[in-house]
């Protein structure tokens, strides 16, 4: 024989909200658990499904998800509720960072040179600061680099062209041969086995053109 509840119907529906609740993270100010996403409203304004406050659509963010585009959450609950899976989660945090960074390396060296030729001297800055920051670091960087290039034959290279060029037996132009800009070149080896055949790039096209090899 089953046990009825004493209050029926009333204490399943307050079962079911404190499972919204819990689900949600909260309330809203007339005690309702919101357990859908809320649309936008015909008069510009979207409730928030965390916080049940109505707000105008320029304080939810973009959601491609939804129905009308918005996220469920305002944007100052969805700080919230990432701050909170942050503190939770931070070694998943940190690893999906590490992972988004590997995956848009292109778009964010973009973003650096950009800042960095926006701002004479960032980059210099960026790299002082760097350095004071992590001397061990840096020294098992230019260690590894400086083996990597006595193995390939780049430091012997350099040197070789760099002797040439100083004595004038090989003028450095003035303009990239690749896109023209005029300023300072850099010589660039397609081979180090022949250190006098030389590509003469800018710094941006000689990093382009590194770049495709890492």
């Amino acid at each position: 024989m089953s046990r009825e509840s004493p209050s029926g119907p009333m204490l399943s529906m307050s079962l079911l909200t404190q499972r919204q609740t819990r689900k949600r993270g909260g309330v809203g100010p007339d005690g309702f658990a919101f357990g859908v996403a809320m649309l936008a409203n015909s008069d510009g304004t979207k409730r928030c499904s965390r916080c049940g406050v109505s707000f105008p659509i320029s304080s939810f963010g973009r959601n491609r998800s939804m129905k009308d585009g918005l996220h469920h959450y305002c944007k100052i609950c969805q700080r919230q509720s990432q701050e909170s899976w942050r503190n939770r989660n931070p070694e998943q945090y940190r690893s999906s960072i590490a992972r988004w960074q590997r995956h848009h390396r292109e778009y964010l060296a973009r973003l650096n040179r950009e800042r960095i030729a926006q701002t004479p001297g960032l980059g210099a800055e960026y790299q002082k600061r760097y350095r004071l920051a992590h001397p061990e670091s840096v020294r098992e960087s230019n260690r590894r680099e400086k083996a990597k290039s006595r193995a390939s034959g780049k430091t012997s290279a350099r040197k070789k062209l760099s002797y040439r060029t100083c004595a004038g037996l090989i003028a450095r132009p003035e303009n990239c041969e690749r896109c023209g800009a005029s300023g300072r070149v850099h010589g660039h080896h397609p081979n180090y086995t022949r250190p006098l055949d030389v590509v003469w790039l800018c710094p941006r096209c000689h990093g382009a053109e590194h770049r495709k090899y890492q």
